[in-house]
């Protein structure tokens, strides 16, 4: 949940626009605010967009970015160098480590006095109370966030929806599926993820990705959770951020941003999709323009716009299943709204893996038999994980990702 900051009626001014005679630089600035801090955030990896409202003694309003027209700002995480949030020139904050940050947005111009406005607000993160870590899985989780960062992207083991997973319904469905009960992981206090990041371009070469002309411009994530049994679901959320001119390029130059609804997602996946690489090599299509409003709605897929600079931040939580399968359901499913992805690493393996990775144009699915119909039973648990498409290349990836070794303690 977010804060609901009480700023106040905010007139934004529609003649917002860089030029002679029209700019906002002609106002003079009153006062700046943030809006969106949340009230907390649970456990490290999470994301959140903030925004900056400046005022103006005319009484007009405009956002505080870095995009044209808008007030320029600079964000910051204080104190500086702290291990607890980082946050972007767009203002999209990652947490990295527990404890409260504070983060500060100030304006480069001036008001009438001749100092910068500025608004600074707390931040706190917690670790999970599901969640059982060992204290050293966090040090290095903490160095590669710091590394991941750059790359305006994250991942984070996400708390799974216990009362789901435990009711009859969940069980029932998932068992006819997959031939087992299901358990979410929660204790990881002996074996738990060790990471480095990995490039696409070289992940690709040892895979069957059809990705031999397609230019990788993120890492691609793939985890890998040894000692588990059958049924075991590891919860994680992705993250991507698309600035402004990513969605230029990717929808049409004229294409306006809308509300955030359930539209904008199909929208928004026929141009990219998200995509699974099984440790068999499967390529599993997981989102696009046909099942991305039914993920939506069941808020597995969660879109939050950044006006800041006209962009949109992808949330997507999945649950890696250590699942037995046939060929009727190695496709991702939406069971009771919980979006699960069978790891597809076949009967005699104990270990949840695979990779995740969001890219520019592609939804295939390279499976001799495809039998997902796309459709979603949320209360018998029916398919709606993502049906096939074809195996078609594309030229640019926005694909994320990091590579989980482990060790034990």
């Amino acid at each position: 949940p977010q804060t609901d900051l009480d700023i106040g009626p905010v007139m934004f001014d529609d003649t917002v626009v860089s030029g002679p005679g029209n700019t906002i630089l002609n106002y003079t600035i009153s006062k700046i605010t943030i809006s969106g801090i949340p009230n907390s955030l649970k456990g490290i990896g999470q994301t959140a967009s903030l925004l900056a409202i400046v005022r103006y003694t005319n009484g007009r309003s405009a956002y505080g970015g870095n995009s044209t027209g808008m007030e320029q700002v600079t964000w910051e995480s204080l104190p500086k160098g702290n291990h607890v949030i980082r946050i972007t020139n767009d203002g999209v904050i990652t947490s990295i480590g527990e404890g409260t940050a504070y983060i500060t947005v100030t304006t480069a111009r001036t008001k009438s006095d001749g100092t910068n406005a500025s608004d600074s607000r707390a931040v706190k993160v917690d670790y999970s109370a599901i969640l059982n870590l060992a204290p050293d899985f966090f040090e290095d989780f903490y160095k590669f966030l710091e590394e991941l960062y750059e790359y305006d992207m994250s991942v984070s083991l996400a708390d799974p929806d216990l009362d789901t997973i435990s009711s009859a319904g969940f069980q029932d469905s998932f068992k006819s599926k997959w031939n087992s009960g299901a358990s979410a992981v929660q204790d990881m206090s002996e074996v738990y993820p060790d990471f480095s990041l990995i490039q696409t371009s070289k992940y690709t070469a040892n895979t069957s990705l059809y990705l031999a002309a397609a230019e990788a411009q993120r890492p691609g994530i793939n985890v890998s959770l040894p000692e588990r049994t059958a049924g075991d679901l590891l919860a994680l959320t992705y993250s991507w951020n698309l600035k402004g001119a990513d969605i230029k390029s990717l929808l049409g130059e004229d294409y306006q941003l809308g509300d955030v609804n359930a539209q904008l997602a199909s929208d928004l996946f026929t141009a990219i999709s998200v995509n699974f690489t099984a440790a068999d090599g499967k390529n599993i299509n997981v989102v696009n323009a046909d099942n991305a409003k039914d993920l939506f709605n069941s808020k597995a897929l969660v879109l939050t716009k950044s006006d800041s600079n006209n962009g949109v931040h992808i949330e997507l939580t999945a649950y890696l299943a250590r699942a037995d399968y046939s060929d009727q359901t190695n496709e991702p499913q939406l069971v009771n709204n919980l979006l699960i992805v069978p790891d597809t690493s076949g009967s005699d393996s104990d270990v949840i893996t695979g990779t995740m990775w969001l890219a520019q144009g592609i939804s295939y699915n390279n499976n001799n038999n495809n039998n997902n119909d796309g459709s979603n039973d949320n209360n018998s648990g029916g398919s709606g994980g993502g049906g096939g498409g074809c195996n078609s290349l594309a030229l640019g990836i926005f694909a994320a990702g990091l590579l989980f070794t482990l060790k034990r303690r």
